[in-house]
């Protein structure tokens, strides 16, 4: 399947070309061992001095090092039940606790070596467990989610119920203080428990609301409540009023508190951590280091701080200087959210972690945040001159593999859709607005008008159309010439669509809970493919090979969706994949909250019944000199004989010479380009784009004409 994308006419329905080989696929995939970091949402300190923390959906990890690596631990605490959530620790003297998503209570009484689950939560099929509270000695604990409160108080083995004079509502939080507890509650504040006759009471005075509250901690001496839109709050001495503790907070949302040694310490949801000044009253920002400022676990070591943070692990606060190191050596559970391969090395783009870069197809990885504005990566692209980054704060760009970035427009907008065809750069807004940019992302136009405001998933240009898919407003369409966008969401059944793509002349949406759909040019309505169900968090579209991400899923179609295949063998299961790159012979997954993964080269199972060929494989387009005055050799090899076009394109996207466009036996290739054009003249000097097209895929790569 041979497609010139720069000369296809406008889109109105699927091109005249030949069909896809109807192949059937197969991926064997294996983890790359990084990006570092996870969404760390409870850390605990065992008696014998091991860290553990709780990741969403990454499972739970330990060090016996001081954060300095971490590891595993046993699989039996999340597996099959629990979708690798660990909401919930606590640590007794001889004896941890873990809540889990849907799985329950599970105990280890070996330094969380190894789990086994308690007893089962009365009455409750999916015991979701988001508090703990242990005694320090003894086998009395607590555990607070969906369920309420309940009670064990033989270390598990038994449950009951805690929940008179509570009202319906999830527990948040848990803390207790002497023999007294306390639990918060999602939408209703905190509550009390009386000790002597096991009621419980509203404890709210002095609070301004009792929503938005997010822990509790308890300490020898004080209670503290974290909030958002409040602050901080603590329990006066007479234990009957909360009172604000707030000066010097640069904002109020409070995720957590730790007292550790005699510091009391806040974390904020994005603007790190302060200290509270015993002499001066006052909050001082500490957070030196600290590069990702979303705090939502605290515990210490003696006077010493841990964070965990949403998206890039753990930090640990280094004595005497006041400053934070990363210390998440070893956490894997990265939101590895997007994936592009520059033809040198492959960038992965994460949620609160910014940019990791590999140089050798995943074997190890470099953080690269150096100017980069913020940390939430929603995409990445890239073309001639360099990777471009998209998140909350503009687009980014690094011409020097990610040692640094730098602004490259669109400051100020948050960005969740960036895209390359031929050179031009294509941007969508979460306010609904399409870029689009020519010389590298120094200048934007706007293309067209008139769409929703509405967060702009994908982008995609066919022919000389352009095409947006917009959460909660469907698929539109801004046709060559016009200058207004037009809904295009005929048949759709939900309006949420994901990701948007074109493959082999068709176009495919991926939609919320309901598979994908592909666009029927002749009937002007979406028709569903045999995939219609399933959150679709990507498609992508590889030459004959249409792929759709989706949780614990990676489907595969070389038909046009008319049948599908799952190739996820070997991928985490519960984890959602977001995105695919492919660089030569590796592919690459990209997992929310389980990093990067590799298979190796696709390899095509010739379906029984069909006599189909296996799939061409390309070895990488090599081109040498580079940059080159004189000439440049492009040399290629085939595997079978067959058609290939090898062209080479200006940064704008203009085709400037054509190499080859004809048969060519099996075996190597080499062509030469001297840097003359198809129209007769010399090509100025620059950077240009070697496409090679072949079989259903194409390599692409860049070369310098030095005159």
């Amino acid at each position: 399947l041979l497609i010139d994308r720069g000369e296809t006419p406008p889109y109105r329905g699927a091109l005249d070309v030949p069909a896809a080989p109807r192949d059937k696929q197969a991926f064997s995939w294996e983890w790359t061992g990084g990006p570092e970091g996870a969404v760390a949402q409870c850390l605990v300190l065992t008696s014998p001095g091991t860290l553990l923390v709780g990741t969403d959906n990454g499972g739970l990890f330990r060090s016996e090092d001081n954060g300095n690596t971490w590891s595993p631990s046993d699989d039996s605490l999340v597996w099959p039940c629990c979708n690798y959530n660990v909401p919930a620790l606590a640590a007794g003297a001889a004896t941890v606790y873990a809540g889990t998503w849907g799985g329950g209570v599970h105990r280890s009484d070996d330094d969380g070596l190894t789990w086994w689950p308690t007893a089962a939560i009365p009455d409750e099929g999916y015991p979701i467990v988001l508090a703990l509270a242990a005694c320090r000695f003894g086998e009395t604990v607590w555990a607070g989610g969906n369920f309420g409160v309940v009670r064990s108080v033989d270390g598990g083995a038994s449950w009951s119920y805690a929940t008179d004079g509570l009202p319906t509502a999830w527990v948040r939080d848990l803390a207790l203080r002497g023999e007294v507890l306390y639990t918060l509650l999602d939408g209703d504040g905190v509550y009390r428990l009386d000790p002597d006759d096991m009621l419980w009471s509203a404890w709210n005075d002095g609070q301004y609301e009792t929503f938005g509250r997010q822990s509790i901690t308890a300490t020898a001496e004080d209670l503290f409540l974290s909030t958002h839109e409040g602050g901080v709050f603590h329990l006066d001495c007479d234990d009957t009023e909360w009172v604000a503790l707030n000066d010097g907070l640069w904002d109020d949302n409070v995720d957590v508190l730790l007292q550790a040694a005699q510091s009391l310490y806040a974390g904020l949801m994005g603007g790190g951590i302060f200290r509270w000044n015993w002499y001066d009253s006052y909050w001082d920002w500490m957070s030196q280091d600290l590069w990702n400022g979303d705090v939502r676990a605290m515990t210490s070591r003696g006077s010493q701080p841990f964070a965990g943070t949403f998206g890039a692990g753990v930090f640990r606060l280094e004595p005497g200087n006041d400053s934070w190191s990363h210390a998440s050596s070893g956490l894997t559970a990265s939101l590895a959210r997007c994936l592009v391969w520059d033809g040198l090395g492959l960038y992965v783009g994460t949620v609160g972690s910014g940019v990791y870069v590999s140089g050798d197809r995943g074997a190890t990885w470099v953080h690269s945040i150096d100017g980069l504005g913020e940390l939430n990566v929603h995409e990445l692209a890239s073309d001639a001159s360099g990777v471009y980054a998209a998140n909350w704060n503009g687009v980014w760009k690094t011409g020097n593999h990610g040692v640094s970035w730098s602004a490259s427009g669109l400051q100020g907008n948050g960005i969740f859709a960036l895209e390359e065809w031929l050179a031009r750069l294509y941007a969508g807004t979460f306010t609904g607005v399409v870029w689009s940019s020519g010389d590298g992302g120094q200048n934007w136009d706007q293309e067209g008008s008139g769409l929703p405001s509405a967060c702009v998933q994908d982008v995609v240009r066919i022919g000389t159309d352009l095409y947006a898919a917009l959460m909660g407003q469907g698929v539109w369409v801004l046709p060559d010439g016009e200058t207004t966008w037009a809904a295009m969401s005929d048949g759709l059944p939900v309006l949420d669509p994901w990701s948007l793509t074109a493959s082999g002349g068709d176009l495919f949406v991926g939609l919320d809970n309901n598979g994908v759909y592909r666009w029927n040019g002749v009937s002007g309505q979406w028709d569903a493919t045999v995939l219609d169900y399933g959150t679709i968090f990507f498609l992508h579209d590889v030459g004959s090979l249409l792929l759709a991400g989706s949780w614990g899923a990676l489907y595969a179609s070389d038909d046009a969706g008319a049948t599908w295949s799952d190739v996820h063998d070997g991928l985490e299961p519960w984890l959602g994949v977001h995105a695919v790159a492919s660089a030569g012979d590796d592919w690459f997954a990209a997992l929310d909250n389980g990093g990067v993964w590799r298979a190796s080269l696709l390899t095509a199972v010739e379906d029984p019944g069909s006599g189909a060929q296996a799939e061409l494989s390309l070895d990488v387009l090599k081109i040498h000199p580079n940059p080159f005055s004189a000439g440049a050799r492009i040399a290629f090899t085939l595997d079978r004989p067959q058609r290939v076009r090898l062209a080479v394109y200006d940064v704008a996207g203009r085709r400037v010479a054509t190499l080859v466009d004809d048969d060519l036996d099996a075996g190597p290739q080499e062509r030469v380009w001297d840097g003359a054009t198809d129209a007769g003249g010399r090509a100025a000097a620059g950077v240009y784009i070697v496409r090679l097209e072949a079989g259903g895929k194409e390599l692409v790569a860049k070369t310098i004409n030095l005159r």
